[in-house]
């Protein structure tokens, strides 16, 4: 089955990159843009597994569109798959953490059986080479996990401000590793139906790789849009990739015109051959358990848009993650953009 999934995984991906290549249009962006990104289990009254994630990223405009230095420049153009035809670039920059802990936060003693502590603060720095109809993005994430990644610190912060009953267990939490790790994205628009600055729907699937010694997996799902003027963008409400809403420079003009509001609802299936969390430290003993290698996601939300800026919420699902959890996790994702 895991075979027969990245089969699949590297034909979509063939295919996408050849189809990329017959497209042609240039996807202006001349705005920065800005992105909070928050998952919390709290929008649906739990709190445990993947408890939390917060990130913030910053998003260059086209890199066309810049007043580079001339060294900046001869690298610029000496990097070949920057030029091809009808395609523009940005440079992502982001911070963030996860948090992950087991069922019951309140018990101190260690539970071999249920999902580790676990915490994961990380910078990652992102390339996107993108069209009107595809997008290719790899982002470079590094980082610490253990104590370091101060979650322990943050979720008794909020734990106390809220009046929550305070988490027990972090004394058992993985221990601390630096972290690394490579993930390469590519989406295209494979539909594209109604009118762009009316009513619409869009179709945009993808496929994906992650490697490094914090999660190493392949990943292949879609996303389906429709509502008013459902932006051109490549949206994405997964963390990893939060921050990346790109805009076309007319759709800022601002008036009313500029508002969107549409519904989303996308499925996305996960080979799971590695995750830190799960599988315990990479060179030491430490809380494990065992793994399901293979994980489904589906999520569904609303979007607005009101000139420069973008408001997302989403619900997500995932199916069981490890041997003995009694069920799937659910979670609410809330994304705000700013171009600027």
């Amino acid at each position: 089955m895991k075979i027969g999934f990245l089969a699949v995984s590297a034909l979509f991906l063939a295919w996408g990159v050849v189809a990329a290549e017959k497209q042609v249009g240039v996807w202006p962006n001349e705005f920065y843009s800005f992105s909070v990104h928050l998952d919390n289990d709290l929008f649906v009254d739990t709190d445990r597994y993947y408890t939390n994630g917060v990130r913030l990223s910053l998003l260059s405009k086209d890199i066309e569109a810049m007043d580079l230095p001339d060294w900046a420049q001869r690298v610029y153009e000496w990097v070949p798959f920057f030029g091809r035809e009808g395609h523009t670039n940005n440079i992502g920059l982001a911070i963030g953490q996860n948090m992950y802990t087991p069922r019951d936060i309140t018990i101190a003693e260690p539970q071999p059986d249920d999902h580790p502590w676990g915490g994961w603060l990380y910078l990652g720095l992102s390339l996107h080479h993108k069209s009107l109809r595809d997008l290719h993005k790899l982002e470079l994430q590094f980082g610490i996990v253990g104590p370091y990644s101060l979650t322990e610190e943050s979720q008794t912060l909020i734990h106390r401000l809220r009046g929550f009953d305070l988490p027990e267990g972090w004394d058992n939490q993985i221990g601390t590793e630096p972290g690394i790790l490579l993930n390469y994205t590519y989406k295209n628009r494979l539909g594209q139906w109604g009118e762009p600055r009316g009513w619409g729907a869009d179709f945009i699937p993808d496929v994906g790789v992650t490697l490094g010694n914090i999660r190493t997996d392949a990943s292949l799902g879609g996303t389906l849009r429709a509502g008013w003027r459902v932006p051109l963008d490549f949206q994405s409400l997964r963390i990893d990739e939060s921050g990346y809403a790109l805009a076309q420079a007319d759709e800022l003009s601002g008036g009313w015109r500029s508002v969107s509001l549409y519904l989303f609802a996308g499925v996305r299936g996960y080979a799971v051959a590695h995750d830190i969390f799960l599988d315990g430290n990479t060179f030491r003993d430490s809380p494990s358990v065992p793994r399901v290698p293979f994980v489904g996601a589906a999520e569904m939300g609303v979007g607005l848009r009101w000139g420069r800026c973008r408001l997302v919420y989403a619900q997500v699902m995932r199916t069981r993650e490890f041997e003995g959890q009694e069920s799937g996790q659910q979670f609410g994702s809330v994304n705000f953009t700013w171009f600027f």
